[in-house]
């Protein structure tokens, strides 16, 4: 009786089914900078330099944990004289400047992707490791549009 019980308990589920479990799907990165979302990681799960000599310029990196906090960080007397999105195109400006510059920041990194949510994903594949919280933050200063919640991953 009790072997009967258990054998019931232990179903197959078949492939494609709506009970299997789901495949985990890694990202794979473009193999150079030349995608829209340039990596802060690089393909050998370390930071970029861009990243690396930034945090030097910026400030310290967990100081600062959101993008708009690093605008005011950049910006302490606030954008009250500046009127519309000039206040944030300069402080985004400054956030590229501060890390080197668009073609040093491509130059220092091997990886890219095409989309945001892809590179959320993968910088997401690093909770567990000592690069993910300034990867982080360093893709949500360089991508303001990074701090929201995407599709794939939850924040």
């Amino acid at each position: 009786m009790i072997a009967l019980f258990l054998a019931g308990c232990v179903a197959p589920v078949a492939r494609g089914s709506a009970d299997a479990p789901q495949a985990i799907v890694v990202v794979a990165p473009i193999k150079s900078s030349d995608g829209a979302y340039v990596s802060p990681i690089k393909a050998d799960g370390t930071l970029a330099q861009w990243v690396a000599e930034g945090i030097g310029r910026v400030g310290e990196f967990k100081q600062y944990e959101d993008g708009k906090r690093v605008r005011d960080f950049l910006m302490p007397s606030g954008p009250s004289i500046i009127i519309g999105g000039y206040a944030d195109k300069r402080a985004q400006e400054r956030v590229v400047e501060s890390f080197g510059g668009w073609d040093y920041i491509r130059k220092t990194s091997d990886i890219s992707f095409n989309t945001l949510d892809d590179l959320r994903e993968f910088i997401s594949s690093f909770k567990e490791r000592g690069v993910y919280q300034s990867a982080r933050v360093a893709a949500s200063w360089l991508y303001p549009e990074f701090s929201a919640c995407g599709r794939k991953t939850s924040c």
